[in-house]
């Protein structure tokens, strides 16, 4: 059965005159994040890095017409000066002159440009022994700063604290004992539990992934088809400018000592969840940026399933006016059994999925939404 729109649970952007170290504008915000900002205003001495600035003023040079439409919501919530960072940007016309530049010295970096790059790194391994020190094992040296350290404030404005180094999803294996972990941008790992205690489990912890194209994972699953089989999802969760996008999925059925690439799954955008369906376990699913997908052999090829965010908008994956519509933030998938006596088709559990571009039904320049169909969506059976 297809997936359709759960009506009620449409979700738009909250706008709110925000500044978040150096920008104001239109942009949702968490009561957390939000009493942060706030904490800097009218402070009367700034963090290291950071300085006195007419809120104003800041938000002019960014977004003039906003400036002046919510120049008195801008005063009631900030006051007369903030702290910002002493780097403040330059006009918006002035970053796209600079960023234009800049590109125009090297190019724009592509999805296909970085799959190539993956395919010429792994011609190259043929010739590896064949050059003078390319054999080798990297080993820790030392320790760096953190992103927060004081003694370093420029490192702390290109990286939000309560983010950096988190884990973002794991995963278990009940018979073997062992749990994953895909960290943000550093790979997958591995736990296994010692002498069969699971209160051992995270006290140690190997890396599994570090031959994996790229390190930036959001999310791992294990299913037990075919003996066992790890699969990493890559490409950041988060909606930011500094996200990094990844190259897809990859599985593993020898523990990340080889991993092979999922087919299917889309190139150059971000990714948040894998989840197995607990009837059959060749069945996965994978929400990324540009759609959420379904594997029925266990994470080797994967479909798009086209949620119907919009008649336009329906399984469009790429960039374009519909590049933004089919941001799946999350997917869960019942279990059978249970109070309920929930049962399962021969097709897949019951499956609901979460559509949420951050703007939500906020326009491009010509009028379009640019995720007009953010929500949730639930099929009986997850079937394309």
């Amino acid at each position: 059965m297809r997936f359709r729109q759960i009506r009620g649970w449409r979700t738009a952007a909250v706008g709110a005159a925000v500044v978040s170290g150096m920008v104001i504008g239109a942009v949702a915000v968490s009561p957390q994040w939000r009493a942060q900002v706030l904490a800097l205003a009218g402070a009367d001495a700034c963090p290291p890095g950071y300085e006195h600035v007419d809120p104003v003023v800041v938000s002019a040079r960014l977004n003039p017409a906003f400036a002046r439409s919510q120049q008195s919501e801008i005063r009631r919530q900030f006051g007369e000066r903030i702290c910002a960072w002493r780097k403040l940007p330059a006009a918006f016309a002035e970053k796209h002159a600079e960023q234009q530049a800049v590109i125009g010295t090297r190019g724009q970096l592509t999805a296909t440009q970085m799959r190539a790059a993956v395919e010429q790194r792994a011609a190259l391994k043929a010739v590896q022994a064949k050059v003078a020190n390319a054999v080798g094992q990297w080993e820790e040296y030392g320790r760096g700063p953190q992103v927060t350290d004081p003694e370093y404030p420029d490192g702390a404005n290109d990286g939000i604290p309560e983010v950096a180094g988190r884990a973002d999803h794991f995963a278990y294996d009940p018979q073997a004992q062992r749990l994953f972990v895909a960290i943000a941008n550093g790979g997958i790992w591995m736990s296994e539990a010692v002498g069969g205690d699971v209160g051992t489990l995270g006290d140690e912890w190997t890396p599994i992934g570090d031959t994996l194209p790229t390190l930036v994972n959001s999310a791992v699953a294990w299913t037990p088809a075919g003996g066992g089989r790890v699969i990493a999802l890559t490409g950041e969760h988060v909606q930011g400018g500094n996200t990094y996008v990844g190259l897809g999925g990859y599985w593993s059925d020898d523990l990340g000592a080889s991993w092979h690439q999922a087919q299917g799954l889309p190139d150059g955008t971000n990714a948040s969840r894998l989840a197995v369906d607990p009837s059959n376990p060749n069945i996965i699913y994978a929400a990324t940026g540009m759609g959420l997908y379904r594997s029925d052999d266990a994470g080797t090829r994967f479909v798009n399933v086209a949620l119907p965010v919009s008649e336009s908008c329906a399984g469009v994956s790429g960039l374009g006016p519909c590049q933004l519509a089919n941001f799946v933030t999350d997917v869960v998938i019942k279990h059978p059994g249970g109070a309920s006596a929930v049962s399962c088709s021969a097709d897949g559990c019951p499956v609901l999925a979460a559509v949420g571009f951050r703007s939500g039904l906020l326009p491009y320049a010509d009028g379009t939404p640019q995720s007009p169909g953010n929500g949730l969506y639930r099929s009986e059976t997850g079937m394309p």
